[in-house]
């Protein structure tokens, strides 16, 4: 008979500041990371569940997951491959994917760490992403909601125009992602922007009410050992450049967007957009249409 060895994960907070000083935080156990001697094999064992315990027979942990949250995971997700235990290397990984998650496209948002069985923990809207539809399709639901207040002196309107004015920006985002096998999926998102309590007309990038910010179709036109080929069409926003070239706005309160059409290349080496479209200029009215007297076509690699 041998002691089990417990190896303990520690806590932290992490914390988002949303704009104008909203601010969320979510408690999520973090890993202290310590490596077990040489030829020595450790059992991982949830700080909440360090209780004391009889001794157990040296095979008593054989094959036994390292929770019953990974088992769930792993009958779950396909792609988990039926692995039961993990290390401090796949927590650390998982902690990154994480973090990483969320992109400023929200349609570029990646999820696929809700897969992998050593996942264990719980996000304010992990039971919202990665739900399969049937056995044909796999559905993610998010949003945001952003408060803004603005102080401007001599500022309000376009440029120095000796007005002064106070006022609060609200900008509200919901999307939902239908993933249809693994060659096709359909993406939208809602946006409302708004502007309250100002004393002048708000500017253009201000307000925007209740308009659809992206709408598109994603066709995997190619899929070979050298690299995937997806074709696009519809309302999408677009990024190229760190935002230096073409930008969604983010930093306005509504953002901007195309209706168009794009191929996108991933390849072992090269990643190259090509993309023909026409911009949809932010108004306050709803249902937004495309200026087709403008054109912007371009390719980026």
């Amino acid at each position: 008979m041998e002691t089990m060895r417990r190896f303990f994960q520690c806590s932290f907070v992490r914390r988002a500041l949303v704009l104008a000083g909203v601010t969320c935080a979510w408690g999520w156990p973090a890993v202290a990371w310590a490596d077990p001697p040489e030829g020595e094999e450790t059992v991982q064992v949830r700080i909440d569940d360090v209780v004391d315990q009889p001794e157990l027979p040296a095979d008593a942990t054989e094959g036994v997951p390292v929770s019953s949250s990974s088992a769930v995971h792993a009958g779950e997700c396909a792609a988990c491959g039926g692995k039961t235990t993990c290390t401090c290397e796949d927590y650390k990984r998982l902690r990154k994917a994480v973090t990483k998650s969320h992109n400023v496209l929200f349609y570029r948002n990646n999820f696929s760490y809700l897969c992998d069985p050593c996942y264990d923990e719980w996000w304010p809207g992990d039971y919202v992403k990665r739900n399969a539809i049937g056995s044909w399709g796999v559905l993610d639901v998010g949003g945001q909601y952003r408060a803004r207040f603005h102080d401007e002196v001599n500022m309000r309107g376009l440029g120095l125009t000796g007005r002064d004015d106070r006022f609060l920006l609200h900008r509200t985002r919901l999307y939902g992602n239908l993933e249809i096998g693994s060659r096709a999926r359909v993406f939208v998102e809602y946006l409302d922007a708004v502007s309250n309590y100002e004393n002048f007309a708000p500017r253009p990038i201000e307000e925007s009410r209740s308009n659809i910010q992206n709408l598109f179709g994603d066709l995997v036109l190619m899929d070979t050992w050298r690299g995937k080929l997806t074709g696009r069409v519809g309302r999408q926003e677009l990024l190229y450049g760190q935002q230096r070239v073409i930008s969604p706005l983010d930093w306005a309160n509504t953002r901007r967007t195309f209706d168009g059409v794009s191929l996108l290349w991933s390849g072992q080496n090269w990643d190259i957009d090509g993309f023909w479209a026409y911009p949809v200029p932010p108004t306050p009215k709803n249902f937004l249409n495309a200026d087709r007297s403008q054109e912007f076509s371009g390719v980026w690699g």
